[in-house]
């Protein structure tokens, strides 16, 4: 008896070694995701329509985690200005903002300020953690102060 259990062990442990182990990595599976139309298309309908912030959250993760962030920004846009979600301003300002100081970044630049500040008047934790790498902390402005500089 224990020579059959031994040889029925070897014989499952050399077909489970011969077995193709199908190894993906994280961007991989968010690439798959990423093109899924089925799963995108329900995954942007849901926010688009209810403001699902699950589902921001889930397609976010797929953009971001399969190389296509900057794309994302429509979708904080939709989010931010149709259901005021401070995290999608915050996400809005995480996509667009630049550290580089340069004259061809300053209405991007801008346009990142006004999100982070809508976001900081949301509530967003975020927010009021980097709020003072874009402003002096006693000189904060209020979105709508802001805008009319960029306008």
């Amino acid at each position: 008896m224990k020579k059959i259990i031994c040889v029925v062990s070897v014989i499952i442990f050399f077909v489970s070694c011969n077995k193709k182990v199908e190894e993906i990595n994280t961007a991989q599976k968010y690439l798959k995701d990423f093109n899924n139309s089925k799963k995108m298309e329900e995954l942007s309908n849901k926010i688009l329509n209810k403001g699902d912030t699950i589902a921001f959250w889930e397609l976010y993760d797929i953009y971001s985690l399969s190389g296509h962030q900057q794309e994302f920004l429509w979708y904080t846009l939709q989010m931010a200005t149709d259901y005021e979600y401070h995290a999608a301003y915050y996400e809005a300002y995480s996509i667009l903002h630049t550290d580089l100081d340069i004259e061809k970044h300053e209405v991007v630049n801008k346009m990142a300020n006004y999100y982070l500040l809508k976001s900081y008047e949301l509530g967003s934790k975020d927010a009021k953690r980097n709020i003072h790498l874009r402003f002096n902390p006693s000189e904060i402005p209020t979105s709508k102060e802001y805008w009319r500089t960029i306008n």
